[in-house]
Formats: C-alpha cells, sequence, structure tokens
C-alpha cells in the first residue's frame, strides 16, 4: 500500500483521505496522538498546528484499507513532514503501534515480504516479533531483500529516513 503526504498553510491539524476501513480509521487516530506527544522531544514548535496541515492519503484504487499493519507508515510519513526529511523510496514497512510507540505484530508476514520484492523494494521493516515468521520465506527470498526487525517506532525513524541503511537480519 502506498502512503503519500504533503504539508501546506493552514489551521485544520491533520486530514486523512483513501479508502479506509475502521481500523485503519482507529489506526490512524494512534498515530495522530503519538505524534502529539512527541513534538517537543522531536524539536518541532509546540504551535506546528497552527500555522500547517498535512494531509497523508491512502490512494487505493477501490481497495478498502481495513487492515491494522499501516500506522507506523502513517507515522512515518506524518514525521518527515515535520523535520523536513524524506523517507526512503527503497522500503516497505508493516507494522501497528501503540499510543507509546511500541510496535505490534501482524499477520500475513510472508505475503507481504513477498508483494515488496515484487514491487522492487529492497528493504522492508518488520515487528520484531514477527522474527518467527521469517522461516515461512524461502531462504531465496530472504536473500534478495534487507530486513530489520524492531520494537519501537524510534527504530523505524532512525531506519527510514533518507541517508540510513537497513540492517540485515534473515
Amino acid at each position: 500500500m502506498l502512503v503519500e503526504a504533503t504539508k501546506m498553510k493552514g489551521r485544520k491539524g491533520l486530514l486523512l483521505t483513501g479508502k479506509r476501513g475502521d481500523l485503519m480509521k482507529e489506526s490512524e487516530q494512534i498515530v495522530s496522538s503519538y505524534v502529539q506527544t512527541k513534538i517537543v522531544e522531536w524539536g518541532i514548535r509546540k504551535t506546528f498546528s497552527d500555522y500547517h496541515d498535512i494531509h497523508v492519503d491512502l490512494p487505493s484504487s477501490a481497495i478498502p484499507k481495513d487492515g491494522s499493519s499501516a500506522g507506523v507508515s502513517v507515522a512515518t510519513v506524518i514525521l518527515s513532514l515535520l523535520i523536513d526529511q524524506s523517507v526512503r523510496q527503497d522500503l516497505g514497512m508493516t507494522e501497528e503501534i501503540t499510543l507509546t510507540g511500541r510496535v505490534l505484530p501482524v499477520g500475513r508476514i510472508r505475503e507481504k515480504v513477498l508483494a515488496a520484492l515484487y514491487a522492487d523494494i529492497g528493504s522492508i521493516i518488520l515487528p520484531k516479533r514477527n522474527g518467527k515468521d521469517l522461516k515461512q520465506i524461502p531462504e531465496s527470498i530472504r536473500e534478495k531483500i534487507d530486513l530489520l526487525l524492531v520494537e519501537e517506532l524510534n527504530e523505524v525513524f532512525t531506519a527510514s529516513i533518507v541517508g540510513t541503511k537497513v540492517q540485515r537480519v534473515a
């Protein structure tokens, strides 16, 4: 799933669009709350929302997004806009987060890794608790993609900002 975002002048705050189900909407609320609690820690002026809007879109072509594995992606694009740093274009991620930034496991890891490989994504970030699921992926596939297992959202941010490299785990 592609996640796009832009920052613009305004005072509406966070705008989320795309064909999304209830689980995605709940995930987006968690991301929004998490980001708001971290603004000072990230060195962003508290008054950012007084001057800017952020629009995040999940383009879908009529495919409803009702899974709960895009929270980290949405949080990452929001952070990239807030700190004016690009997200690596060769990177995929699939995780959900808690209000405190812990990364939660998700399902269908094998399918997601294969989809990333098919889409020419060279690196993918996965929840550490999904490490056991890597056994389901043939070694010949694991050799073709760099994988990083994470526990906290800050680890995702460190690996996803342009200029960083994902560490191989398999």
